[in-house]
């Protein structure tokens, strides 16, 4: 299939219809978080879940502009020149947000893990061990009381790195199946042949906002600082010897922790 003209062809950065859609997506998000928060027992005190908002903010920011650039580098690139940018977009979002939320989700948990088993050894020098500046990310979402910013740029940074690793990994996949996806990417295109706003409005738009504000959700679900149960006892640890695995207690602490907002309770 010959390359689309320029005055035909799907651009994501060109235009106001290409900003309204990104900024349409961008309070999308924040509603869906909103809405969340006035269902949360207990709820999380205005300033929190502002900074938990924020670092989800900064992720999302670095997956899309992630996708944007994947998508623009196939459009211009042998194996994908015959397709617009916005059909690659298509293939690149649900990339990201299927294979590439679960590399995230699984990237933060490892890093949670590690920083978890440094957290309990108080030896550790944060100043001079990288393993120990880890300390300043668990209990994910706890950021001190009163908040303090340096934890929350830490967290923010482990996020961002989590989620800019798992795009490049699903944007090289891409790339690297661009010869089997340009036919679909092709057939993309025609279906709105003439109409570049309205496929820039169904990549952009229609499509993701079903799986964004469920990808926001699952994302704060896992970011922020969970509250325990009033009156919960936690699980003992098993004995030395005894043959259990503690990576079940280990997972639920990462989860689970007691909440500063919690009554009487402190970090």
């Amino acid at each position: 299939m010959p390359p689309l003209g320029p005055q035909h062809e799907c651009h994501l950065l060109t235009g106001p219809v290409a900003l309204a859609a990104q900024g349409l997506l961008a309070l999308l998000a924040v509603g869906s978080l909103l809405l969340k928060r006035s269902y949360e027992k207990p709820q999380r005190p205005l300033s929190v879940w502002s900074l938990d908002v924020g670092k989800q903010g900064l992720g999302m920011l670095a997956a899309h502009a992630s996708g944007v650039a994947a998508a623009i580098l196939i459009a211009h690139t042998p194996n994908g020149h015959a397709s617009s940018e916005c059909s690659w977009y298509f293939f690149a979002f649900l990339a990201d947000t299927t294979l590439g939320m679960a590399l995230s989700l699984g990237l933060h948990m490892l890093i949670m893990r590690v920083a978890s088993g440094e957290a309990g050894q108080g030896a550790v020098d944060t100043k001079t061990t990288l393993l120990g500046a880890l300390k300043v990310l668990v209990p994910c979402g706890d950021y001190g009381t009163p908040p303090r910013w340096e934890r929350w740029a830490a967290q923010a940074l482990e996020w961002v790195m989590c989620v800019v690793g798992a795009r490049a990994a699903c944007g090289s996949i891409i790339f690297a199946c661009a010869p089997l996806l340009q036919r679909l990417a092709a057939r993309l295109d025609a279906a709105f042949a003439g109409r570049p706003s309205l496929e820039l409005a169904a990549v952009m738009i229609v499509c993701p906002l079903a799986v964004n504000i469920a990808q926001v959700l699952v994302q704060d679900a896992v970011l922020r600082w969970r509250a325990q149960p009033s009156g919960a006892v936690p699980e003992p640890s098993p004995p030395p010897g005894s043959g259990r695995s503690s990576q079940g207690s280990e997972i639920q602490m990462l989860m689970v922790a007691p909440s500063p907002w919690d009554e009487g309770g402190r970090p």
